[in-house]
């Protein structure tokens, strides 16, 4: 007793959709959505964006978003990934300061 906390959020299916989440991975996405939020902080997420998460030190980065990674699969499905996105990241998280330079594209699908 006094040891839950309960979260009520409608959908994180469409930011997984934009940030390409694999089907396989939703599960541990959502869990590290949440532990961002309960970590960092909703208000350090607000205002200060991908700088608050970028802030973590690596152990604490690493014990936060390692589940997602490994729910993706293997090492091709996680390099697919994140050329996928590449260009949302730069433009999201750095302000698009690399955007437009070249950056292959991933069109393809995860497998």
């Amino acid at each position: 007793k006094g040891s839950t906390v309960s979260l009520t959020v409608g959908s994180l299916r469409d930011t997984a959709e934009k940030w390409k989440i694999p089907p396989q991975a939703w599960k541990a996405f959502r869990a590290v959505s949440f532990r961002s939020l309960l970590f960092v902080g909703e208000r350090d997420l607000i205002s200060d964006g991908g700088d608050a998460l970028l802030r973590l030190n690596v152990v604490e980065f690493h014990q936060i978003f390692s589940p997602m990674l490994a729910a993706m699969g293997d090492g091709s499905s996680m390099e697919a990934w994140l050329a996928a996105t590449d260009v949302l990241a730069d433009v999201e998280l750095r302000g698009g300061a690399r955007y437009g330079r070249g950056k292959p594209i991933f069109n393809g699908t995860f497998t």
